[in-house]
């Protein structure tokens, strides 16, 4: 325990310990302790109250025990007494718990102490309690480390003089739940996390060997941490980058956005496109395995088109709607090429005008000047010929990228399928419609290149404010996967150490059990990437932080395997049943007061702390907050008569309320 002189140590001093019931131990407040404030080194600190914790010297242990309870006891020799003083009549008692004690850290310094949680030794009746000086107190709460390991983020709700230091290793080697409803202070505390980690970071190492080893991943479902004003959020805009939806530059004034990175290769993993397709097992998945394993480049392309072109015509088909297939495929290899062809559909109209069925034959054939051409007609295969190379001129199809290149392998292996009427049209169909919304999703939002060509960023920040539904439960587990595999890769390749930290905001979008959407093995799927990392994450150097105003809706398996929690008030009692059951780290006396705790104002529990602590998250400076402020309509309105002139530069925020999750904006 920290030395102090005795004159500081008797200012502290609360009382003696007059009964012992295992680890109740019951504390006589001397007489002259029963103000509410005591002066300490010069400051005035509260006096002891339910919840503070005293030091209990027995020897040269130094126990710590916290007041649960308090009761007055009237002295039945004060009546009795000739020389009777009001302060003498009543005993104050103190009902205790034993809860660790204080030991020299020596792997710090000699002089260093730090809490224990648990003690084989209890106080005796007459040992002396003192008050838990603030950096005591401080200690009991998160043991103190090596210097530059930890982070400030706030200070006790009950004592503004005691911070709440954690240490960085403890914290950020674990999985992170931040739960609360809306407005409560979840962005704010996120935000506060990390932008102390990355000032810590900033100070104590080179930039460069930061960005070899380290990686951050923020999903923002609205926008809070990139908007135009907030690139001062989370760390400078030279540490981070922002990827987006292609089009989103056409959204209002939102910036445009670079593409969301992927190594090429993933477009020729079956599991990838298992999962992006929710291809069915009997059919769809060997479907999908027989056009990635089917050699097709660039300078071969139009030659296969070609064939299937002239192949469909040369076959016979029960009904002449089937030639809207032929159609459909070449109106998307058409859309998949890099140059246009400005002609195209009206060639491709005026010949859908000249196609003929007959019934009877189950053919089709072409009107021409002349007449009709008939698949036996000789020059039947010499007009389809040309009505080709109209469509897609010679050199026409240069460059193609690896996503088109693999959307035309399956469209071609569809058209063999149907042309050859191997597979139900009605089976494969559906999953022709998924690959085009799929394709189109990704060339929205990613771009597919070579690892080495990839730059490294400290933070990356995918803004998912303009994406659609499924985009936002698809682009989440795309990214989280490829990070995850590739992580495990460069852990188990290189003999460094690598650490990636996947932050979630709005959690419940893609971690709950109950998305709507028609496929549960995309739903498996989805679960179980996370799953797997929040399980098996921490032996990679992989760890994921969750923020959610729904807690109830998350996965148990996930929300259960958490290491630190911090609480934001909760209101609906099935949330407030599922962290109960998910936290084992919290008693009930802090449990309870979950619902009360007013905005910015969280319990964090877990291995970060010793014990649950009820915190004030401090305040960032205005350029560093979330951009989520709630509307103000008394200046919107001009109700009060200094906002009229203000009400035209309010802005709308999106999901939480900055103002009510700044901790320093009370009325």
């Amino acid at each position: 325990m920290t030395s102090y002189t005795g004159k500081e140590i008797s200012s502290l001093r609360i009382g003696t310990v007059t009964a012992v019931r295992g680890r109740r131990i019951d504390i006589t407040v001397d007489v002259d302790k029963n103000d509410s404030s005591l002066i300490f080194q010069g400051e005035i600190i509260s006096n002891v109250s339910i919840g503070s914790f005293l030091v209990v010297r027995r020897g040269y242990a130094h126990l710590v025990v916290q007041v649960d309870e308090e009761e007055l006891i009237e002295s039945s020799a004060w009546e009795n007494s000739d020389y009777q003083r009001d302060v003498d009549r009543n005993t104050r008692i103190l009902k205790t718990s034993l809860l660790g004690e204080f030991q020299k850290d020596t792997s710090v310094s000699p002089f260093q102490t730090h809490f224990v949680s648990g003690s084989q030794t209890s106080p005796l009746i007459g040992n002396i309690a003192y008050l838990a000086s603030p950096e005591q107190t401080s200690k009991i709460y998160v043991s103190s480390f090596k210097p530059n390991t930890q982070i400030t983020i706030g200070h006790l709700a009950s004592d503004s003089t005691i911070p709440i230091n954690l240490d960085i290793n403890t914290l950020f080697s674990g999985h992170i739940g931040i739960f609360g409803t809306t407005g409560s202070g979840k962005s704010y505390t996120l935000t506060q996390l990390y932008t102390q980690l990355f000032t810590k970071l900033k100070q104590t190492k080179s930039s460069r060997t930061l960005l070899t080893n380290s990686h951050f991943l923020l999903f923002d479902f609205n926008g809070e941490y990139c908007s135009s004003h907030s690139d001062q959020v989370l760390c400078e805009d030279a540490f981070r980058i922002v990827y987006g939806p292609a089009n989103s530059g056409t959204m209002g004034n939102c910036p445009k956005y670079a593409h969301i990175p992927l190594d090429y290769k993933i477009l020729n993993d079956k599991d990838f496109w298992f999962t992006l397709l929710e291809a069915s097992e009997q059919i769809q998945r060997p479907f999908i395995l027989s056009a990635l394993r089917r050699l097709l480049d660039n300078f071969d392309l139009a030659s296969q088109i070609h064939a299937i072109f002239i192949q469909f015509f040369t076959v016979l088909h029960e009904h002449a709607t089937e030639v809207n297939h032929l159609f459909d495929f070449l109106v998307s290899v058409h859309h998949l090429t890099p140059q246009w062809n400005h002609d195209f559909l009206n060639i491709l109209d005026s010949f859908r005008n000249e196609l003929r069925f007959h019934t009877g034959t189950q053919s089709f054939h072409i009107k021409t000047a002349t007449g009709y051409t008939y698949p036996s007609d000789p020059n039947f295969r010499r007009e389809l010929n040309n009505i080709f190379a109209s469509l897609f001129p010679q050199g026409f199809l240069p460059n193609l990228s690896d996503l088109s290149l693999f959307t035309i392998k399956v469209k071609i292996r569809f058209m063999e399928e149907i042309i050859s009427s191997i597979a139900n049209e009605n089976t494969l169909h559906p999953l022709m419609l998924r690959l085009d919304n799929c394709v189109h999703m990704l060339r929205s939002w990613f771009t597919f290149t070579s690892k080495s060509e990839t730059p490294h960023h400290l933070l990356e920040i995918i803004n998912l404010k303009f994406a659609s539904l499924d985009e936002r439960q698809l682009i989440p587990l795309i990214v989280t996967r490829a990070k995850y595999v590739e992580h495990k890769r460069l852990q188990t390749s290189s003999k460094g150490s690598h650490y990636l930290n996947i932050i979630i905001e709005e959690a419940h979008n893609i971690l709950s059990r109950e998305v709507n959407l028609a496929s549960d093995s995309w739903r498996n799927t989805r679960l179980e990437t996370f799953e797997i990392i929040i399980k098996e994450g921490r032996k990679f150097g992989v760890f994921i932080t969750l923020a959610s105003q729904r807690p109830a809706e998350i996965s148990p398996t996930i929300s259960s395997q958490l290491h630190h929690y911090f609480l934001h008030r909760l209101i609906s009692s099935v949330d407030l049943g599922s962290v109960k059951n998910a936290v084992t780290f919290i008693d009930g006396k802090s449990f309870e007061s979950i619902p009360l705790l007013p905005c910015g104002t969280c319990i964090i529990s877990g291995t970060s702390v010793q014990i649950p602590a009820i915190v004030k998250i401090d305040e960032l400076p205005a350029e560093r907050r979330p951009d989520n402020e709630t509307i103000d309509l008394v200046k919107l309105w001009g109700l009060a008569s200094d906002s009229s002139k203000e009400a035209a530069n309010t802005e709308v925020g999106s999901v939480d309320t900055q103002e009510s999750e700044s901790p320093a904006e009370e009325s």
